[in-house]
């Protein structure tokens, strides 16, 4: 192999023990802590916050180490394409297990940055006032003043609250995936009992007529019901005027409040004093409150449409329309708190930097290096550095609003769908009821038919008896008709034979007389 590759490689291995050597000695530090919490009688002085010595100082050069062992590979990856055949093999397996080598570094390095964040951030919360008192802080926090150490603190709150926030976030955007997928069961279910309202449907066209008896009690029960309803709309609409009243008088306080902050931002007005950084009077809290508000408005209209929803239908699509144009005019109300949040971050900005035209000029240059209440560039910094957690704060809290809103319209859809569900549940209640009084009738019917067939069997039976008993008697008669009038026949046919016997008795005397003589 050529002699650039090997110098590569061996300046590669020394880089990498060097990083692991620091890597071990951050490792260490943060153990030393964790057993001092574990065990507060173990001594553990914590490092200085800046300098040579603070984990800052040593993780940046761990990572330049890392740095310089990526570039040693990328140079090794391009000497490699001009050894020999024979060698590129060797020298690209080598090749292959430093990279693998630099991306387990580059891990490691990664999770021992949030350690090590996470490390300074509690050393600052238990040691940051008492170091210096103690005498085991490093120079910077001996000479470190108590506004620097209350501009460091903010600045961790301000990275916790961006943290709170992003997590946040995942939670609504778990809650939101939650109110999905049960939209899509309550669909499926409203589906679901649409098909069944039709098959009912399909039912109750076969009963059409023997519904009309009920329909006049029917009719009875929603003359009440509307007397009943016309009392709750006259509730309904009280409440829906206060709301509207509610709604009012939280727009004109967005339009004032705006309409202050507004002029707070305009540093080119006469007397033009810069209002404080924080505290109730900054525009920050200003921005805040109007956010705030603008929620407390969007939750009026929320309200005013669901009452809409309940009102009558002559009144129902007015209110629909007055509530459309509030929510037209609320998304104006945001867009414009938008552009002033963002004019009073840059007017916020241009108070902490100051005036650079008047730098150029001089004229304030001897006077702001006498100026007891000027900034030095550490403090400058930190505060920069807290406008920009701010900005990460506000993109965040305008994500949870986009959040929110998603979740209202979302919440909206899924009050329409319980509220057709519930219609269709009590139309459903409605049919079932019918039915029932249908299936009693028909049973009553039933009942009335059973007796009416029972009577016409006895009558049957009763007819066929009378029919048998008079076919009985027409073939007795027949019968004895027939027997008599054979009887009469006999008795005619024995006189006629009688005659003659008697006329040739005499003749038999006057034979045997003669015989005897």
């Amino acid at each position: 192999m050529s002699g650039l590759f090997n110098s590569y490689e061996e300046d590669f291995n020394d880089t990498v023990r060097g990083l692991r050597e620091g890597c071990s000695k951050l490792q260490a530090d943060i153990d030393a802590q964790s057993a001092h919490e574990k065990d507060p009688t173990r001594i553990y002085h914590p490092p200085p916050a800046t300098g040579p010595l603070s984990r800052a100082q040593q993780l940046q050069v761990v990572q330049q180490s890392l740095s310089h062992a990526k570039d040693l590979l990328t140079s090794m990856m391009y000497e490699m394409t001009d050894l020999a055949p024979s060698e590129g093999a060797a020298a690209k397996e080598k090749v292959g297990a430093f990279r693998k080598i630099c991306n387990g570094l580059d891990r490691e390095v990664a999770q021992l940055r949030q350690s090590c964040n996470a490390a300074d951030r509690t050393d600052l919360l238990r040691f940051g006032g008492s170091a210096a008192a103690g005498g085991t802080g490093d120079a910077f926090m001996t000479e470190a003043d108590a506004d620097t150490q209350a501009h460091r603190l903010l600045a961790l709150q301000t990275t916790e609250k961006l943290q709170g926030g992003t997590s946040t976030l995942r939670k609504a955007e778990a809650y939101l995936a939650q109110t999905n997928s049960l939209g899509r069961e309550s669909l499926n279910t409203l589906r679901t009992q649409t098909e069944q309202i039709a098959h009912v449907q399909e039912i109750t066209n076969d009963v059409d007529a023997e519904i009309s008896r009920a329909r006049v009690l029917i009719n009875q029960m929603q003359r009440t019901a509307i007397k009943h309803k016309i009392a709750a709309v006259a509730a309904m609409t009280t409440l829906f005027q206060a709301y509207e009243e509610e709604y009012r008088d939280g727009v004109r306080t967005i339009r004032d409040e705006s309409e202050a902050l507004r002029h707070s931002c305009d540093r080119k007005a006469a007397g033009y004093k810069a209002p404080p950084a924080t505290g109730p009077g900054s525009r920050v809290q200003r921005g805040a409150h109007l956010t705030t508000v603008l929620a407390q408005v969007r939750e009026l209209v929320n309200s005013m449409e669901y009452e809409a929803n309940d009102l009558p239908a002559a009144h129902r699509q007015t209110a629909k329309e007055r509530i459309a144009e509030y929510r037209t005019n609320l998304r104006t109300l945001e867009e414009g708190i938008a552009h002033l949040k963002a004019d009073a971050s840059a007017a916020d900005r241009l108070d902490l930097l100051g005036d650079i035209e008047r730098r150029k000029t001089g004229a304030g240059g001897a006077n702001e290096a006498k100026d007891p209440g000027a900034l030095d560039d550490a403090t400058k910094a930190h505060r920069m550095a807290m406008l920009d957690n701010t900005a990460k704060f506000k993109d965040a809290s305008g994500k949870l609003l986009q959040a929110e809103r998603l979740l209202n319209d979302t919440e909206t859809v899924g009050n329409e769908a319980l509220t057709s569900l519930r219609y269709q549940t009590e139309t459903m209640q409605h049919i079932q009821e019918t039915t029932i009084a249908v299936d009693e009738e028909v049973s009553d019917a039933r009942k009335i038919i059973s007796g009416m067939q029972k009577v016409m069997i006895k009558h049957k039976l009763v007819l066929t008896a009378i029919i048998i008993v008079l076919l009985s008697l027409i073939f007795v008669a027949i019968y004895v008709s027939v027997a008599k009038n054979h009887r009469n026949s006999s008795s005619k046919s024995t006189e006629a034979t009688g005659e003659p016997i008697t006329s040739v008795a005499p003749s038999l005397s006057w034979l045997s007389s003669k015989l005897k003589q």
